[in-house]
Parts: structure tokens; sequence; C-alpha cells
């Protein structure tokens, strides 16, 4: 009898990946957003929760570092809602700060720029303190930026991160600044004010599924069996079910490894006593997370459930 094994790099379900510790199965993506950011182009990664964006984030983060890039990856959902516009950029700018190291009493900068406008103050940061004391490229992954879409003040922010791309013409220090927005959005929701220009610029790029004809699952065959033959026959199983949805996918991996399933009729059997119904599956995180956006964010939620 063939036992699971998991492989060197441990299987992670929900969260973050990290680069150096967990599983990751690259896809198209993954190639596109270095090439972009590498060539200092905007791109925007907007796509539903759980597809492993904050994960691909890490791990271009994590490339681009070792090419020598300045990286910044301020999760935006840990500012809070401030109530003012000024707490929520001086947050910001904080975060920033501290990911770069820069020696900057952001606090104290922040306050001495009072009679200017946060977006002043704002663009005059990235100049002074970041462009200035930094050569190089320097690449700013702003993630989970739909916890802006609550708040009133952050059309004047994106207008600002605009503002940047379209005065790389007149000001050098803008041309070597590059933003990659991570989030469940679209470019259209980020400025709410529908008189103002929506945010137009940068690719946004698709984030799909596991597909076994295009990515390499090897490492899912080997974290479920020691076999590859195996692991593969458990691998089309899985996905028959998941659609190579990523967090699925892990998930119904995990529990295969947990059980120690040797057979696609083994993951048949387990995945209809786990998921047979709405009620059964509703208090795990990711199926509290769909259920939720439905609830809050989709206007015909009887037709998005039967889709």
């Amino acid at each position: 009898m063939t036992t699971p094994v998991v492989s060197q790099t441990k299987l992670h379900t929900g969260g973050t990946l990290i680069p150096s510790e967990h599983l990751y199965i690259k896809r198209p993506a993954d190639a596109l957003v270095l090439k972009l950011l590498r060539q200092s182009e905007y791109c925007n990664v907007l796509t539903s929760r759980q597809m492993g964006k904050s994960s691909l984030m890490m791990q271009a983060a994590m490339l681009l570092s070792a090419e020598g890039l300045h990286v910044a990856t301020p999760d935006v959902s840990l500012l809070g809602s401030p109530a003012d516009a000024d707490s929520w950029y001086q947050g910001l700018l904080e975060e920033i700060a501290s990911d770069l190291s820069l020696d900057v009493d952001v606090e104290a900068w922040w306050r001495q720029g009072k009679d200017s406008t946060p977006n002043q103050r704002l663009l005059r940061f990235f100049r002074q303190e970041v462009a200035a004391k930094l050569p190089g490229q320097l690449v700013f992954f702003l993630d989970e930026i739909d916890s802006t879409l609550k708040l009133p003040y952050t059309d004047d922010f994106f207008t600002a991160i605009r503002a940047m791309y379209n005065q790389r013409g007149k000001v050098p220090a803008y041309r070597r600044i590059t933003f990659c927005l991570i989030g469940v959005a679209t470019p259209n929701e980020l400025i709410k004010d529908k008189r103002t220009t929506p945010y137009n610029i940068g690719k946004t790029i698709e984030l799909e599924d596991f597909d076994s004809t295009r990515d390499d699952l090897k490492p899912l065959f080997h974290a479920v069996s020691d076999s590859d033959a195996q692991g593969e026959a458990i691998m089309r199983a899985i996905l028959k079910h998941t659609g190579g949805h990523p967090y699925l996918t892990a998930l119904v991996c995990e529990k295969v490894i947990e059980r120690g399933l040797i057979s696609p009729n083994d993951v048949e059997g387990m995945i209809s006593a786990l998921f047979v119904s709405l009620d059964a599956i509703r208090y795990d995180t990711h199926f509290e997370q769909v259920l939720r956006f439905i609830d809050e964010r989709v206007e015909d939620k009887l037709a998005t459930l039967h889709r």
C-alpha cells in the first residue's frame, strides 16, 4: 500500500504562502506580472478571493528583491478605517517606509507638511523620501486594495497614483516607481465618484484556476502520493470537482493527506461526504467569504449561486 507523503515544501491551505516554506503552483500570471514590473509597467491583479493573489505577490516580491529592485508590500486593509484621510495616508507611508527601511520619521514628516493636501504630501514623499534616497527601480504592491471601497476619501489616493504614471514624462523620479494593485475589485470600482476619470492605468491580469494541461502540477502529485502515477490519478479526481480553484484544490489535497487516501474512488467518497450541501460547507472560511461577498456586493444573489 502506498501512503501519501508531503513534499519538502509543505502544502498550505488558506492565507498567504511563504515562498521558502510552502508548495506553490506557478501560472501564466506569475510570469506576466514579473515581466511588466521589470519593465516598470503598472499592473493590477484584481480577482475573486482565495485565488492566490497575495501568494503571487509574495513570490514576485521575493524574486524582484533578489534582482536588486526595492519592493514594498503594504496590506492596506491593516490601515483600518480612520475617520480622516491624513491618518490613512500617514499609516500607509509608515508601512512603506518600514518595508523599504527608510530613515525617516513619517509622523513628523507628515505633520510638517500639514499646509499641503494629503495628495500633495503623498507625491512629495515618493519623490523626496523614496526615489531620492533609493536608486534603481521601486515596486509597490498594494494588497487588499478592495478595503478602500468603503472609505470616502481614497478616490484622491488613486488619482495620485494615476498622476505619478501620467507625469512620468516630466518627473524622472516617477519613471522608477511602479505600482501593482492586488485585491477583490475591478479598476472601475476604485474611484467611486463617477464624475472623476476612472482608474484606467496598468494592465489588469486575470489569475486563472490551476489547469493540468498548462500548469506543472507535479508538486501536488508528490504531495498526495509518493507514486507519480497514483498522485496524478488522485489529482485528476480532485480537479474534476474543484475545477482547479486554488483554495479548493489545496483544501481537498490536505484532506486526502490527512485521511491517507490512496485512490480516486477514495477521493470521490470523501468529497461526497464533505460537500454534500451548502449547510455542510458554510462555516468553512472560504465559503463564508463567498456568501458574504454575494450578500454585500451582488444584486441578483440567486442567479449568481446557480451559475
